[in-house]
C-alpha cells in the first residue's frame, strides 16, 4: 500500500501499449500533503523487517522528508548489519541501491567505509549505487577508493566503477590511465 500511494503520488503514467507503458517521474501530486502524516507514523515504527523499513523510509524521502533521510541511513546500517539477509540477491540489492541514490540525489552522503561495505556485500544493483555515492563525494580518498574498488570487482560492476572513476577524475584534474594488466591508475595532469 505504502508504495503503490508513494508512485501514485511521484510518478505518472504513460500508457503507450494495451495495458502497459512507461512510468516517467512527476511532480509531486498537490495531495500528498494528506499522506504526509500517515507515511511519518508509519515510518516511525521499528516493526518493520529491516528491508521493509528500508523501503518505507525511502518513499518517505521522495515525499520530500529531511527526517527520512537519517532513516534511511539508520534502515541501512540494520540491513547491512543483518547477517539474514542475502544481499547478493538482485531484488535485495536493488533496495539498497534504491536507497542510496535517494540520499545521493538529496547530498545526504554516508560515509566511505560503509560504503565500501556495501560494495562488498552486495550484488550489482546495491553495489553500484554506493560506487555512485563514493564518487559524489568528489575527493580525492573517493578516487583512491574507486581505484582499490576496480581491482576487486566483477566484470559487471567495473564499467560502473570505470564511469565514476573518470567523472571523478575530471572533476579533481587528475587522468586514468590503464596499466599493462588492465588495472587503472591515477595519473596528474
Amino acid at each position: 500500500m505504502i508504495s503503490s500511494i508513494v508512485l501514485g503520488m511521484t510518478a505518472l503514467f504513460q500508457m503507450d501499449m494495451f495495458e502497459g507503458g512507461a512510468i516517467d517521474a512527476a511532480p509531486l501530486h498537490p495531495g500528498a500533503d494528506l499522506f504526509l502524516p500517515l507515511l511519518e507514523d508509519w515510518a516511525a515504527m521499528e516493526d518493520y523487517e529491516p528491508i521493509d523499513g528500508l523501503n518505507l523510509a525511502e518513499g518517505f524521502a521522495r515525499f520530500g522528508s529531511e527526517a527520512a533521510l537519517s532513516a534511511i541511513e539508520r534502515r541501512l546500517k540494520q540491513v547491512l548489519g543483518s547477517n539474514d539477509i542475502d544481499l547478493l540477491d538482485s531484488d535485495t540489492a536493488a533496495h539498497v541501491g534504491h536507497a542510496l541514490t535517494t540520499l545521493r540525489e538529496r547530498q545526504h552522503l554516508l560515509p566511505l567505509p560503509f560504503l565500501e561495505r556495501v560494495v562488498a556485500r552486495c550484488s550489482y544493483n546495491g553495489a553500484s549505487g554506493a560506487v555512485s555515492m563514493i564518487a559524489a563525494h568528489g575527493t580525492q580518498t573517493a578516487l583512491d577508493v574507486l581505484l582499490e574498488i576496480h581491482t576487486g570487482a566483477t566484470a559487471s560492476l567495473k564499467g560502473a566503477v570505470m564511469d565514476s572513476l573518470e567523472t571523478l577524475a575530471g572533476r579533481l584534474g587528475v587522468r586514468i590511465r590503464l596499466t599493462g594488466k588492465g588495472r587503472p591508475e591515477a595519473a596528474t595532469i
